[in-house]
């Protein structure tokens, strides 16, 4: 295993987890304000 080929599974790690984690923020925010709308369309005023 060179360091090269290290440095290369890390970059493409580091990509995967980037893009993983802006997905589960997006999937994670739009739940959330979904959820928010749900509940105070719900709630009497």
């Amino acid at each position: 295993m060179t360091l090269e080929h290290v440095a290369l599974v890390w970059q493409q790690g580091v990509g995967f987890g980037f893009k993983a984690g802006v997905g589960v923020g997006l999937v994670g925010g739009l739940a959330i304000a979904w959820l928010w709308r749900w509940w105070t369309q719900r709630r009497p005023h």
